[in-house]
């Protein structure tokens, strides 16, 4: 029987983590990350003497947390113990590189289009996508009332409201044009992000000077900036796409933004674990919108969707298209047109559209379960 030391952040993803734990018949020791006032633990001699009390006193065959954290991995390398970290976050930024080269990790990405970059810099990466906990999911939406949930088309999650515009207002007219025709250029290319290629050394160094000339103690780098245009694209898509489709459909959105959308029903956040499978179950349609810093991997919600019962129309994901059959498990739009016409359609065919939704269920029930994720970290340790 295997026993590991679980350094437990806050996540969305626990219950499935935990309940998978005991399915497995694992021992697990929980080092929780959230401290008593709220937050989660840095880099601290506090937490470090935590941690090494925990491995001296105990005997592991490893160590296991969401995200990759230095000071567990430094801890358990002087222990003598493999430390699986499960990267669940786009992006995920990596501070300390040379905490992350330890031989002793095992770092699990959910991500593959990351995979190749992490090899080429000496990180002991591996591919493991992201799981859903079926039953966990289809027992809470049936504690729900459909009536409360019912409507035509729902997407759930954060509008985005990117610090774009803020961000762009101290530089010249000219640079502000240039960088929108990079945004909208970038916006028409799903596959793979071409910023990298454009924001050469002598145009960073050129956006920087705009900002101190303009009296702004502020300068940007390569990846923070890609990251900025990245969440402005997906936030014009996730306000622009329930505008369009209400003109003719009962649309719900669910998010802690507070921008009004004209004639979408605009509802606050719901709880993950109670109201969420819920809204997913007793939407005729649930729409996906990834993330656009998602390189090829499998967003969280879509599989959040589909484990909940829930039809889905997302966007095209390269390893969405490898693992799941369009208008069999669920359905993908290419283009704003593709997605009203598709919308339209199985609003009109009731049981194509249920048919969709059940084999959908039942496929990541098969192949994606924290059960099966978990093994398949285990097996790399």
């Amino acid at each position: 029987m295997l026993r590991l030391l679980y350094y437990k952040r806050a996540s969305i993803m626990n219950t499935g983590l935990e309940r998978a734990f005991e399915k497995l018949g694992l021992v697990i020791d929980v080092v929780p990350a959230v401290r008593t006032d709220g937050r989660e633990w840095d880099e601290t001699l506090e937490l470090a003497e935590r941690l090494h009390g925990k491995l001296q006193a105990g005997t592991y065959d490893a160590a296991f947390s969401l995200n990759f954290n230095p000071q567990v991995s430094r801890a358990c390398e002087e222990a003598g113990v493999p430390y699986i970290s499960w990267i669940n976050d786009s992006p995920f930024y990596i501070g300390d590189e040379a905490a992350v080269r330890r031989a002793n990790n095992r770092i699990c990405i959910f991500d593959r289009g990351y995979l190749e970059e992490y090899r080429a810099k000496g990180y002991p990466a591996f591919h493991v996508p992201l799981a859903v906990d079926t039953e966990f999911f289809t027992m809470a939406a049936a504690k729900q009332k459909r009536a409360d949930y019912e409507t035509d088309i729902a997407m759930v999650g954060s509008l985005y409201n990117s610090e774009y515009e803020q961000i762009t207002r101290p530089l010249t007219e000219k640079t502000k044009k240039l960088l929108e025709q990079i945004l909208e250029t970038q916006a028409k290319i799903r596959e793979k992000s071409v910023l990298p290629q454009l924001f050469t050394e002598a145009f960073l160094t050129e956006l920087n000077r705009q900002y101190l000339e303009a009296g702004i103690d502020f300068t940007v780098d390569g990846p923070g900036l890609e990251y900025l245009m990245l969440k402005e694209i997906t936030g014009r898509d996730r306000k622009l796409i329930p505008s369009l489709l209400v003109k003719k459909h009962r649309v719900r959105v669910y998010t802690g933004d507070t921008m009004p959308l004209p004639g979408v029903d605009m509802r606050g956040p719901v709880d993950y674990e109670t109201q969420m499978p819920a809204v997913f179950s007793y939407s005729r349609i649930n729409i996906n919108v990834t993330l656009r810093t998602i390189r090829t991997g499998i967003p969280l919600r879509v599989l959040d969707i589909l484990g909940s019962g829930g039809f889905l129309i997302t966007d095209p994901q390269e390893e969405i298209l490898e693992h799941f059959t369009p208008g069999r498990e669920l359905e993908i739009y290419r283009s704003l047109e593709e997605l009203y016409e598709k919308t339209d359609w199985y609003l009109a065919h009731e049981e194509e559209r249920q048919s969709v939704a059940r084999t959908g269920l039942e496929k990541v029930k098969r192949d994606f379960t924290f059960d099966a994720a978990i093994r398949r970290m285990l097996e790399e340790i």
